[in-house]
């Protein structure tokens, strides 16, 4: 059950770090110091995505305003006999975000691979099959394109760049490995809902029990952050980290 869940939420991103990281200091992960959170929101929130700003100042806060409704389109044609079903899979994820204050997250709609996205759909997560790629990659941006198609990577976002998040697409390209699809969509699903979680981070964030997976302490406390609503999507880091030590100071971290 614990190799399945890893395996088909974050898989290879929790492979390279260690389970031992996630539980060798409780007490200091339920109650992080001021500082320790600070950084983690500052490299989860304006680490990737704003580097030149919107307007060429430097990064800028990104998050959604409003409800998350996804459209899982498509599936993994092969897969593992271990695997737990895709949409499951992709559910159980998106749960471990929508326990943060701020965000409300909810499949709405699963089909078949199209490339009609149906209009309720905030968030579309695309598992795109061999023979519909050439005829997506002239509609992609360059970027997107390139990573699509990229053996290395296998996965896209699109309109991730806005600092109000309202109409966002998760590309994953079909025949990835399992452990590469999880990774892909750990990654991208981060990127998509506005923070930057990659497999270096992700030990920072996370932690994985026998129910599964959740933030700790300090990664919980940090990602909340982001929605917060003393801060606004498109405030500047500067700002952004003053307003969120005033928080962490109001909530009894020094």
């Amino acid at each position: 059950m614990l190799r399945n869940l890893l395996l088909l939420t974050f898989g290879t991103l929790f492979l390279m770090l260690g389970i031992g990281y996630f539980t060798a200091d409780p007490t200091q992960m339920e109650k992080p110091s001021q500082a320790r959170t600070l950084l983690l929101f500052d490299q989860i929130a304006f680490s990737g995505y704003g580097e030149a700003g919107p307007t060429g100042t430097g990064p800028y806060l990104r998050r959604w305003q409003g409800p998350v409704r996804v459209a899982l389109i498509g599936a993994p044609a092969k897969t593992d006999s271990t695997e737990r079903p895709w949409s499951s899979a992709v559910g159980d994820l998106l749960a471990v975000y929508d326990a943060l204050p701020g965000l409300d997250i909810s499949i709405a709609n699963e089909q078949p691979f199209t490339r009609d996205i149906p209009p309720e759909t905030s968030l579309a997560i695309i598992t795109v099959p061999a023979s519909a790629i050439d005829e997506l990659l002239p509609t992609l941006p360059p970027a997107a394109a390139n990573a699509l198609t990229n053996k290395r990577e296998g996965c896209a976002v699109l309109g991730a760049e806005a600092a109000v998040l309202n109409n966002v697409s998760i590309l994953i390209a079909d025949g990835l490995s399992a452990s590469s699809r999880s990774a892909c969509l750990g990654e991208k699903l981060a990127t998509a809902l506005g923070f930057t979680i990659d497999a270096k981070m992700a030990g920072d964030v996370f932690r994985v029990r026998q129910d599964g997976m959740m933030f700790h302490g300090l990664g919980r406390m940090a990602a909340a952050l982001v929605y917060d609503p003393a801060l606004q999507p498109g405030m500047g880091r500067d700002q952004a980290r003053s307003v969120a030590a005033d928080l962490l100071k109001s909530k009894g971290l020094e």
